[in-house]
């Protein structure tokens, strides 16, 4: 069962016994965020899942990550209708691996490089094509925009906010 943003804001204040001058709707609209990125963070629920296909460029190791993704669940290299997962290692491991891109071939390791970049070891001697399976960056439940947590997990959502409220209020 759904709830109407307005109705959970009040929910809110009436369990904190709390009012509009002291928990503001922006001020909850940002604990309701704060949940929705912790959900996101520890619960691998459907609803966020996603993936995305770029291709790589030879002789660069670098692959840009999707604009909407909040956590990176795995790669895959894609050769020849072919799937093969790249195992996740630190930044240090691809450069002792390949220092100044000279290993080349197809991909088998990526580390994270930068909040928007990975790079790949060895350095790509093809275009492959490569999926980012990941955790997209929730939507926000607000007065215009309901959300999976807001029409399916609605005490959940409010048990979480209520617990950054009570940090808030100083509990």
């Amino acid at each position: 069962m759904s709830i109407t943003h307005a109705d959970f804001l009040t929910q809110v204040r009436n369990y904190t016994e709390v009012d509009s001058n002291v928990l503001t709707d922006s001020l909850i609209d940002q604990f309701v965020r704060n949940t929705e990125l912790d959900i996101a963070g520890q619960v691998d629920y459907d609803d966020l899942r996603k993936y995305s296909n770029s291709s790589t460029t030879i002789g660069k190791r670098g692959v840009s990550m999707p604009a909407d993704m909040l956590i990176l669940r795995s790669v895959q290299v894609i050769n020849s209708n072919v799937r093969d997962f790249v195992e996740h290692r630190d930044t240090s491991f691809i450069s002792e691996y390949s220092p100044n891109d000279t290993v080349t071939g197809q991909p088998r390791y990526y580390a994270n490089w930068d909040e928007s970049n990975i790079i790949l070891a060895p350095t790509p001697d093809a275009a492959y094509t490569i999926q980012i399976n990941y955790i997209k960056d929730p939507p926000h439940f607000n007065s215009t925009t309901n959300t999976y947590l807001s029409e399916h997990q609605e005490a959940m959502l409010l048990y979480g906010v209520l617990k950054e409220v009570f940090g808030y209020l100083k509990g």
